[in-house]
């Protein structure tokens, strides 16, 4: 058992997320004409994925075009009488009332002219809604329908689902007794290694950047964010949203600290403890302990034993307290 400087590097496990992921639903009630992707596949922003038959919103903008060009036509004689009109009644040639009625016509006009170009802004807007394209670049799920289908915009079922590959991101929980190395550095200056499922390392480079803003008082710990870099490797990424990976967190040194081997910690119902062997006697002693940070291959005593005194690191299956023991050369 001796007192040295180890590096504190937290294992903590957790899961990738997407910084971004889309639900694509249609907005208009129409036919599935044509589907542009395939399953899995990688599109890019504004990449069109569905084409919708517009049909019928073609012939209702023919039809509400035709009818905004008869009124206006309508609307250019009304002004023109309008202002025929305007002279002959400042000079009483026309009653006023008969004035009036003129001017009222024109007003008329010029609203229902106002009414049908709304009607054709808005047909025009549909018909954007029959080419639905990607809002942002990411990877394709599963197709919920099929060209031919009928889809309405009411329904809740989504057509196809994106998810943002580049970057990931993954939350992890940071015990509370970690926080004052967290807060006193800059975050993005933690350096991070990932690990797959098996602990072996991956090439994304991660990089710490956000943690929440308090502590949970019920799990003790704290939540942080890291961001991880996941580039397509031949058109493919190499992680996906949902997968388990492992974060060795390393938040500085723990100096002076006072650390025994790995193998001499036993662990019970009751927690962690150690037998402390007493040379004069020739006996061990059980040792409760509170351990602090645990490495591959060594583990920090907080509190249980001392400097100085002497820790079994093997054979303790045969041990009990006060047991009288020779020390194996």
């Amino acid at each position: 058992m001796i007192r040295k400087s180890i590096p504190l590097t937290i294992r903590l496990p957790g899961t990738t997320q997407a910084q971004e992921a889309v639900l694509i639903r249609s907005q208009i009630d129409a036919v599935i004409k044509e589907i542009h992707f395939q399953e899995g596949q990688i599109v890019q922003k504004d990449d069109l994925l569905f084409t919708i038959d517009d049909a019928a919103l073609q012939a209702q903008l023919h039809q509400a075009e035709a009818t905004l060009a008869k009124n206006m036509a309508l609307l250019e004689d009304a002004r023109k009488e309008t202002e025929r009109n305007q002279p002959l009644a400042k000079k009483s040639l026309i009653t006023l009332s008969s004035f009036d009625q003129i001017q009222a016509n024109e007003k008329s006009l010029d609203g229902e002219t106002k009414a049908n170009q709304g009607a054709v802004d808005f047909i025009k807007v549909q018909l954007e809604f029959s080419r639905i394209k990607s809002p942002i670049t990411g990877l394709v799920g599963f197709n919920k329908i099929e060209a031919g289908n009928f889809v309405r915009a009411a329904e809740n079922t989504p057509l196809v689902s994106i998810v943002k590959i580049d970057p990931l991101e993954a939350i992890f929980n940071l015990p509370e007794r970690y926080l004052k190395h967290l807060m006193i550095q800059e975050l993005s200056t933690i350096p991070v290694q990932l690990l797959d499922l098996n602990g072996d390392p991956l090439p994304q480079k991660a990089v710490l950047f956000a943690r929440d803003n308090a502590v949970n008082s019920n799990s003790g710990v704290i939540s942080i964010k890291v961001k991880i870099e996941n580039p397509l490797n031949n058109g493919k990424p190499a992680l996906l949203p949902g997968q388990y990976v492992i974060a060795l967190i390393q938040l500085g040194n723990e100096e002076n600290s006072l650390t025994v081997p790995l193998s001499a910690i036993q662990n019970g119902q009751n927690g962690s403890n150690v037998f402390v062997y007493d040379a004069q006697t020739g006996t061990v002693q059980f040792r409760p302990v509170k351990l602090g940070l645990v490495t591959k291959d060594e583990a920090v005593i907080q509190e249980g034993v001392k400097e100085g005194e002497s820790i079994v690191t093997s054979g303790q299956m045969r041990l009990i307290d006060k047991t009288k023991v020779a020390v194996a050369p």
